[in-house]
């Protein structure tokens, strides 16, 4: 399961992009102040991200932590999982995806930055739905939950919880009514849990510099020294790739 619980790594950015025409307290206000907090300071934070198959037995099969570092457009991302290691960078000019297990890297355009697979167009139009049923509710601690019912569509609820004194997100919860099996794995009534903690202004944007993996980025690319014997995916240079 963990190579589909990746999918939803990025599901964070679409969330905080949402926009809505929805009444509920002010939830448009609440987006755009949270979403303008991570796209326009320099923060770094954690995530954790739980998978439970079942939603009446809470026990997790599967589960990424990654810690992350947004710089307006830029992103760092290093993300451990079934004692795996990825590492994702956007900078101005490229797009970075270092796979320590299989001992490859990838080398893209910056524009080439992978789409969340829950993107926010898709996000925009189901909250424009006249199935969505949005409600809110405090939760005291300076904390705040919006919960959105979806009548169609594979995950149907969503849980948002946030400071509303930083406007950062605490806790996402999704949930779905599908049953089935999906790589071997039984599923009824899936639950993923991602929640945010460990919030910080970044100072150091080194993390962002590509050239702990490369010496050289020109064509041909050359790996550094310590990354010498990984693969190279070369996707700006060599389009067959």
């Amino acid at each position: 399961m963990t190579r589909n619980l990746q999918q939803f790594f990025f599901i964070f950015a679409a969330i905080l992009l949402l926009r809505s025409s929805l009444h509920a307290q002010d939830y448009g206000k609440d987006m755009q102040k949270i979403s303008d907090n991570y796209s326009t300071k320099n923060i770094h934070f954690h995530l954790k991200y739980v998978f439970y198959p079942y939603d009446s037995i809470a026990v997790a099969t599967d589960s990424i932590e990654a810690y992350c570092v947004m710089d307006g457009k830029k992103f760092y991302y290093k993300m451990r999982s079934g004692g795996n290691e990825f590492v994702y960078i956007k900078n101005n000019n490229y797009y970075v995806v270092v796979d320590y297990l299989q001992k490859a890297i990838a080398l893209k355009q910056s524009s080439q930055a992978a789409v969340p697979s829950w993107n926010v167009a898709q996000v925009d139009s189901l909250m424009h739905s006249p199935t969505a049923n949005l409600t809110y509710k405090d939760l005291g601690n300076q904390e705040g939950e919006y919960d959105i019912q979806l009548k169609q569509g594979t995950w149907n609820k969503l849980s948002i919880v946030f400071d509303k004194s930083s406007y950062t997100l605490t806790k996402v919860i999704m949930r779905s009514s599908a049953k089935g099996k999906l790589v071997g794995q039984k599923y009824d009534k899936p639950v993923i849990v991602i929640s945010y903690y460990e919030y910080g202004k970044q100072t150091d944007n080194s993390c962002f510099n590509v050239s702990t993996y490369f010496s050289s980025t020109e064509n041909p690319v050359v790996l550094s020294a310590a990354y010498k014997r990984y693969k190279l995916l070369d996707y700006i240079h060599n389009s067959s790739n």
